[in-house]
């Protein structure tokens, strides 16, 4: 449980890093220019692959000892900040690139004598070991793995929803393979990212850059590597399902150009991203359509990660096979996504229209989910900073700063108290999370029951869904989010082979319902204000109570 300190440094970190990051590339110059190719029209800054790469590294030095594995990882990320940094600045050329890249996969794979040395049993009977070739294969890999979510970063929040996804996953499958390091280092990277992320969804204020693509890859490739090689216990095709997407994506945008006589290299406007938003879709539906391909591919490589490796290499050659036919299909047809949205919209809001009564129904479902909402948030909030283990006296001193500082902004009618608000309940909803242990055995609420407490847990998360599909109004859901929900539902579905897995899901769980909990009460922060003081005062009130009694 100690690897959720990871994601919780870096989460701090990312978010304190990533408005300096801001400020620092408008002031220097490292922006983002608008072009025929890409899809902004104005200058971003292109700094928030630093602030990621900074909080991931920070973090993992904070509380794990160096081992070569780590030495080698750290290594390569440190010369792939540079060179993506330097790119960021410079504008580099592809040369100085490979470069930087290769460097960096040279570092990872010597010191830490990590390598590609098995491609598995491709046809039945017979395994591939790489024997002598196996760091060219390193090499390639990692190359490959870096550039195609270089590649995938074409739209607000694409590429660094694509990796959340692809981390999270390693995560799950380095904690069921009991490997330390990719479950550290993903947790890191991930925190990094969800801090990042606030600002990169559409419309984004702040782009990774190529330092943030490449540092993504870089991570990505070298966790993959740990978790299927070296004796693993998943089969090494698994990374082909996992990168499912920005792989397809590449290999069929890299087909048409060589068909086209063009330089596979050379920019276009042919990726999937492109396709989609002329095909009528907004910025956030084709982001979000992106994320549902890929998550499932991801569950499609998790349902088959102990498959034969010849069953998993077949499988994905017909479904590249697939992509290539539907692509010829379509090809030169005009496609229009936004039709089917269309139906999707109108069948959705078919099951809640309940005006041609006289009473509106759906509005009175709507106030009554959003007041228990705010309930059972409360309750729930209350209950489990009881579960926080010794608090010490910084947590008295930090309870009196946040209290001092909401009660001037409050008195002055400060635009800011909202963003204070809003941060200071998320670290606690981190802090919670990681520091807070449900078997204290003096809390009254144990009383309850673990089943009392788990009952509240669903409540709320069925409220949360009730103000959702209720609110007549539109409530505002980012790219962000959609990947949260859809990884609470599958930790729902997910079976619970040990205690230790169990009680990891339902930490998880906590922590992403709370997270979407507080997010759903910041969009309407005109509404709720009083609501958040009340939640943060009464917050600090019993921290410092129990810091005392």
């Amino acid at each position: 449980m100690n690897f959720l300190v990871n994601f919780y440094i870096a989460f701090l970190l990312s978010t304190l890093l990533v408005p300096v990051g801001i400020r620092l590339g408008r002031r220097l110059g490292i922006v983002d220019k608008p072009d025929p190719r890409k899809v902004h029209t104005g200058l971003i800054p292109r700094t928030g692959g630093v602030a990621i790469a900074l909080a991931a590294v920070a973090s993992l030095l904070a509380p794990l000892a160096l081992s070569p594995e780590l030495t080698g990882y750290l290594a390569g990320a440190i010369i792939i900040l540079f060179f993506g940094l330097w790119d960021d600045m410079c504008e580099l050329g592809y040369r100085v690139k490979f470069l930087g890249q290769t460097l960096a996969i040279l570092a990872f794979a010597l010191l830490s004598g990590l390598q590609v040395c098995c491609l598995g049993e491709i046809v039945p009977g017979v395994f591939v070991n790489l024997g002598p070739v196996s760091f060219i294969f390193t090499l390639i890999f990692m190359i490959a793995v870096i550039n195609i979510i270089n590649l995938s970063d074409g739209l607000d929040g694409l590429a660094g929803g694509l990796s959340l996804l692809i981390l999270l996953a390693c995560a799950f499958l380095g904690y069921t393979s009991d490997t330390v390091l990719p479950i550290a280092v993903t947790l890191a990277v991930c925190g990094g990212l969800v801090g990042f992320m606030r600002y990169n969804v559409h419309p984004a204020e702040v782009f990774m850059g190529d330092t943030g693509s490449q540092f993504l890859g870089y991570t990505i490739g070298a966790c993959l590597i740990m978790l299927t090689q070296n004796h693993s216990i998943y089969s090494p095709v698994l990374p082909l399902f996992l990168l499912g997407t920005p792989i397809l994506d590449t290999a069929m945008v890299m087909y048409e150009r060589i068909r086209a006589g063009r330089s596979p290299f050379k920019p276009d406007k042919n990726h999937l991203h492109h396709k989609l938003l002329r095909a009528g879709l907004t910025q956030e539906q084709a982001v979000v359509s992106i994320y549902a391909l890929h998550f499932t591919l991801i569950l499609a490589g998790f349902v088959l990660r102990f498959a034969p490796d010849w069953l998993n290499l077949l499988l994905y050659a017909i479904l590249l096979g697939g992509a290539f036919a539907f692509r010829s299909a379509v090809q030169g047809k005009e496609v229009s996504a936004q039709r089917l949205y269309a139906l999707v919209r109108e069948a959705a809001q078919a099951a809640f229209v309940w005006n041609a009564r006289s009473i509106d129904m759906r509005r009175v479902l709507s106030w009554l989910c959003w007041k228990s909402f705010f309930l059972f948030f409360t309750f729930f909030f209350f209950i489990n900073i009881f579960f926080i283990r010794q608090p010490q006296a910084p947590t008295l001193v930090a309870a009196g700063v946040i209290l001092a500082l909401a009660a001037v902004l409050h008195a002055r009618r400060s635009p800011s108290l909202a963003p204070v608000l809003y941060y200071t309940m998320l670290a606690v909803i981190l802090y919670v999370v990681a520091f807070g242990e449900v078997g204290k055995t003096d809390s009254v609420f144990l009383a309850m029951g673990p089943d009392g407490i788990s009952g509240i847990f669903y409540a709320l998360t069925a409220l949360y869904f009730g103000c959702i599909l209720l609110t007549p109004e539109k409530v505002p859901l980012n790219a962000l989010d959609y990947i949260l929900i859809a990884f609470i539902a599958s930790l729902v579905f997910l079976s619970e082979d040990g205690t230790e897995l169990a009680e990891l899901r339902h930490i998880a769980m906590k922590a992403v319902l709370l997270g979407l909990a507080l997010n759903l009460i910041y969009s309407r922060i005109g509404r709720n204000r009083g609501y958040v003081l009340f939640l943060v005062v009464l917050i600090c009130v019993e921290a410092a109570v129990l810091t005392f009694f």
